[in-house]
């Protein structure tokens, strides 16, 4: 249905002159000093009279994916719904335009409405002059006049589109790309998004990071059998001790005295007491001598007191185990009463791991989920446990703030214990494991919690 190139072309007897050679450099040059595209725009459709010979001229090309006039002759402001823009937008999206240069005249329009539209504004010669690459189509100049195009019109329509095209794919212009290119584009887009959102609803465990520490599970507490002072402590923190091994010991000299006095009280009563029983022999006083015989038991009690506390100066280990306190020069010295805590004795392979979790970080967790502990002192091989107790009322600590503190079994075997990798008081990091959520909720957890705080939603 496309006429050939040259079908109404005529010849033209009209030379090229030195006026317009000088007045195409002018033009040109003055396009090329241009730098917004609406103003590329506007020159690319005013081009002196004394180059061509035109009617109208308007800039079609491609804006959000549809056929859009950039730019009309001599008009500043563009109406797209205008019945001649409209009739020119729909002209070009026809099977009767192609990619290449081409004449057409109003009786190649199928259409009666767009003849009818182009009749009333006296157009009936076309020339579609495109801007094509042979990569891309960013669309085209689409000449109108009411006389025939000659041979010499072709050759400035081209002469000057091969600056236009320069100037239009270097201020990037939207791009006409054919029907398949486009479907292939939107393909692509949908598939890129398709495959995101199947990433994001993919099934991910949620994991929160607490600050934990090795700590015995069931510590036995020494504390202080009776009030003194501790003179000498044996032990140091964390040292591995055997039933029967002394531990501490309290100042001797306040119960050695103590003791030799409850020893010289017993001598006095036991003295009255034998006086008293003798007196009965002469004559009975029933109450006298029921009195020296209490004061006697009273005083024999009290130096078995005493003894039992002289036994108590060393203070031993009740079985095997590491024994734990923070530092011996803190107990040299300190007056104790009695009960007092003074420090534990754990078995060393009776240990679990102590977690403070953050109530800014708190996850729905329950008993038995997976927990990896990272050692400070070794991050690179994490040691697996379960967890196994979740407080329901936040603690404070100092370094942490306000925190719930769980509990988690560790699970180890016996080369572990013997390699010494789990001591008591090892710190690190420990990684709590919760519900299966979506990759989206895993990544924009915190930062959907934020925006919803800042929104105050």
């Amino acid at each position: 249905m496309n006429a050939s190139l040259h079908a109404h072309l005529k010849d033209s007897h009209n030379p090229r002159t030195l006026p317009v050679l000088s007045c195409y450099h002018q033009f040109i040059s003055t396009l090329y000093e241009q730098h917004s595209k609406e103003t590329i725009a506007s020159q690319i459709t005013c081009p002196p009279s004394q180059l061509l010979n035109y009617d109208l001229i308007l800039f079609i090309g491609y804006k959000n994916k549809q056929v859009f006039v950039y730019s009309v002759s001599h008009s500043q402001h563009i109406n797209q719904k205008a019945p001649l823009i409209h009739a020119a937008r729909k002209l070009i999206q026809s099977k009767l335009i192609s990619n290449k240069h081409s004449t057409y005249s109003i009786n190649q329009i199928s259409d009666q409405s767009l003849q009818a539209t182009f009749n009333k504004s006296g157009l009936n010669q076309f020339y579609w002059s495109p801007f094509n690459t042979g990569k891309k189509y960013f669309g085209g100049l689409l000449y109108c006049r009411h006389t025939p195009w000659y041979r010499s019109d072709e050759e400035m329509i081209q002469l000057l589109n091969y600056h236009y095209l320069f100037l239009v794919e270097q201020h990037h212009f939207g791009s006409l790309k054919t029907s398949n290119s486009s479907k292939k584009r939107t393909v692509k887009y949908l598939s890129i998004c398709t495959a995101l959102i199947l990433i994001m609803m993919l099934p991910i465990r949620l994991s929160v990071l607490a600050p934990a520490e090795i700590v015995p599970q069931t510590p036995i507490p020494i504390t202080s059998p009776l009030t003194g002072i501790i003179n000498k402590v044996l032990v140091k923190p964390n040292q591995l001790v055997k039933q029967g091994d002394i531990l501490y010991q309290y100042e001797p000299v306040e119960l050695k005295n103590n003791y030799q006095i409850k020893q010289e009280q017993l001598q006095v009563a036991e003295s009255r007491y034998k006086t008293a029983l003798q007196n009965t022999l002469v004559q009975y006083n029933n109450q006298a001598f029921a009195q020296q015989k209490a004061e006697y038991e009273l005083a024999k009690a009290q130096l078995n007191l005493a003894k039992e506390q002289l036994a108590f100066i060393h203070v031993k280990a009740p079985k095997n185990g590491v024994i734990l306190f923070s530092d011996t020069q803190a107990l040299i010295g300190k007056p104790v009463s009695m009960g007092e805590r003074i420090m534990y004795l754990s078995d060393p392979n009776d240990t679990e791991l102590s977690i403070s979790l953050g109530v800014q970080n708190f996850t729905p967790l329950k008993k038995g989920n997976e927990v990896l502990f990272f050692r400070n002192a070794e991050a690179t091989t994490p040691i697996s446990a379960q967890l196994s107790s979740i407080s329901y009322f936040p603690d404070v600590k100092p370094e942490i703030g306000l925190n719930y503190p769980l509990r988690a079994q560790l699970t180890l075997n016996d080369n572990e214990f013997k390699n010494e990798q789990v001591r008591i008081g090892l710190q690190g990091t420990a990684k709590v494991y919760g519900e299966q959520v979506t990759l989206f909720y895993y990544l924009f957890r915190r930062p959907l919690t934020a925006a919803r705080q800042w929104l105050g939603l």
